[in-house]
């Protein structure tokens, strides 16, 4: 029976999430590239498929794309103007890039550390992790100036 590898701090490692079809009309020299891309279409497919990387395999990401649909329908219903709306859609946007950026240095970080303990390893991870804190903060901040005024006026106060 074989053991599974745990990282210094004893956890076990994530997988690796792949979700690239297995058969695709995308040509297999775009899936495989380690060099720049020498197009736009080949851009944007890269782009698409981290952004899926992301979603299938971070949790926190999950959690914020189901409170940023939530968000969108307490909006509908509320009757948000336009400029709330802008609001709204800047900070979900904030938050989410935050997170995407957060998940690419935890990734260069644990590739870069080779499964070994380094402290600035951790502070990078530490840091990346903080802007995705103030990212939402920022966000519930913007949220409850949008969200309470409205629901003030719909509960009758």
């Amino acid at each position: 029976m074989g053991s599974v590898k745990q990282t210094p701090t004893g956890e076990t490692p994530r997988p690796r999430v792949d979700v690239r079809p297995r058969t695709s009309a995308i040509p297999k020299a775009w899936q495989r590239r380690v060099r720049r891309t020498s197009s736009l279409p080949e851009a944007f497919y890269h782009a698409f498929v981290g952004v899926g990387v992301a979603v299938v395999g971070e949790r926190n990401l999950k959690i914020q794309c189901v409170l940023a649909t939530v968000a969108v329908a307490l909006a509908l219903w509320l009757g948000f103007d336009p400029i709330s709306w802008c609001l709204l859609f800047l900070s979900i946007g904030i938050v989410v890039t935050a997170e995407l950026l957060n998940t690419a240095v935890e990734r260069v970080v644990d590739l870069a550390a080779g499964g070994e303990y380094h402290a600035l390893a951790r502070d990078a991870k530490d840091v990346a992790a903080g802007a995705v804190v103030i990212a939402s903060l920022t966000a519930t901040a913007i949220g409850l100036m949008l969200y309470i005024p409205k629901l003030w006026v719909f509960f009758g106060h």
